[in-house]
């Protein structure tokens, strides 16, 4: 179970990320979807993005072990949990998914595999408390 990464930031908040490294059957299984999350793999027909879609559904998974939940997305496509007073986001890119988890009010996390352009824009979406940890 390749868990590449597990923080809490802050009280009430936390962060997973998963680095897949397994086959899609095996993430599958780890998964265990229900019907509505094997109809959402079953309608993509692209084999990379059901692994990261998967990987990020995982890492969800690592922060909120052993509750029952299901993930749903509201009309403007932000995913949200059926868990009163739980905030979540979800992000997925190139053998990596994240997810990260408040109690505490709205949260984002966005996963991007390291590109040149990135460094170039960082200025326009990185907080300049972000910038040291980023690399930058």
């Amino acid at each position: 179970m390749p868990l590449f990464h597990k923080e809490e930031i802050a009280n009430g908040v936390s962060m997973a990320i998963w680095k897949t490294e397994e086959t899609l059957d095996e993430l599958i299984s780890l998964f265990a979807p229900s019907g509505e999350d094997q109809a959402i793999l079953d309608g993509n027909k692209i084999e990379s993005k059901k692994l990261e879609w998967l990987s990020a559904r995982l890492a969800l998974k690592a922060l909120i072990p052993g509750l029952k939940y299901e993930v749903y997305k509201d009309q403007f496509g932000k995913p949200h949990l059926n868990l009163e007073g739980l905030h979540i986001s979800i992000s997925h890119a190139k053998g990596f998914g994240a997810a990260a988890l408040s109690s505490v009010g709205p949260i984002g996390i966005d996963i991007e595999h390291e590109r040149p352009q990135i460094h170039r824009i960082a200025h326009k979406f990185l907080h300049e408390s972000e910038k040291p940890w980023a690399g930058e």
